[in-house]
């Protein structure tokens, strides 16, 4: 994000600075994790935007020479982004998992050791740790790190984010962590126990939130849970004519984002940060569905069927990007 060093700096001062309430450190390393794993995607981001620029040049009629002296400083440029990224990204993960580890051993003190007191979780933190571990994933897919090493980052971020749910059949329950674990899962290619049940209740809850706040993002989460009904369908090669094409699910899936947030004012970075999220589980899709050296006939057929999935969903996100 703009502005990134100076606003770390200024949580710094509040991490380091004496508080009489004992209360702004916590909220400033929350808010410093957040901003230093939007950082690292950030970076990676733009690690990723001079791929071409290097391609470009390597594909050039210059002279061999000449393509050295013009693709070093851009390779150079291009590692620095993703150590930056790297650093921030474990940063932030280490962060919220040492704020998770200080509040497991609060509640040992407060319990006394004892596992029949009950202590509320801290949902929030955990879904900012889910938050901070999928960014980390990001960042490895934009590296094009294994889908195996990926994989594990993802399985952790799905994870917290399921820590983060809170009660399901709470009205305080907020649909966002949901959404996200059951997102992660599709992509896993897992599956998530009463997941319809879950889906409409995280519709429900949107829809409540947003009667109460007119706000976007509660209005968008309506279409985002259908995006992990679509994950968590199960992928099967179908013989059926009626078989929907890529064209048909991707119409499907807009229609579900533009009746959503039909009407509900939004502005452009808002709408942005949807079409990116669409884009970040097509890549992870994509990187799942690399083939792999001696693969089973099976397994390149089930990964033809993952890759499906990611052009789908970079198909959509293409087309709320024209909105």
């Amino acid at each position: 994000p703009d502005g990134f060093e100076k606003a770390r700096a200024a949580c710094q001062r509040s991490i380091f600075e004496q508080d009489k309430e004992k209360a702004v450190p916590i909220v400033a390393l929350e808010f410093l994790g957040n901003l230093e794993a939007r950082q690292a995607q950030a970076l990676s981001e733009k690690a990723g935007e001079l791929l071409p620029e290097l391609h470009k040049v390597r594909l050039s009629d210059k002279s061999d020479d000449d393509k050295k002296a013009l693709m070093e400083p851009l390779q150079e440029q291009r590692d620095q982004y993703f150590d930056e990224a790297t650093e921030l990204a474990d940063s932030a993960i280490k962060r919220f998992r040492g704020l998770l580890d200080i509040t497991h051993k609060m509640h040992k003190v407060l319990t006394g050791g004892e596992g029949d007191v009950v202590c509320a979780t801290n949902t929030e933190r955990f879904a900012l740790l889910g938050s901070a571990l999928k960014r980390k994933a990001i960042v490895m897919c934009h590296m094009n790190e294994k889908w195996a090493d990926i994989r594990e980052v993802l399985e952790e971020s799905a994870e917290a984010y399921k820590e983060a749910e809170g009660v399901s059949f709470d009205f305080s329950f907020d649909p966002y962590a949901s959404i996200n674990h059951m997102q992660l899962a599709g992509v896993l290619g897992e599956s998530v126990a009463n997941s319809q049940q879950l889906i409409e209740k995280c519709q429900e809850s949107a829809r409540r939130n947003f009667n109460k706040t007119l706000d976007f993002f509660p209005a968008v989460m309506v279409a985002d849970a259908e995006i992990a009904a679509y994950l968590l369908a199960p992928i099967e090669e179908s013989t059926d004519e009626e078989a929907l094409s890529v064209n048909e699910q991707v119409a499907i899936l807009v229609e579900y984002f533009e009746s959503s947030v039909k009407d509900v004012p939004r502005t452009s970075r808002q709408f942005h940060t949807v079409v990116q999220q669409l884009l970040c589980l097509a890549g992870f899709l994509k990187k799942r569905a690399e083939p792999k050296r001696g693969e089973r006939k099976k397994d390149k057929d089930l990964k033809l069927l993952v890759m499906e999935k990611s052009i789908v969903l970079d198909a959509v996100a293409t087309e709320l990007s024209k909105l």
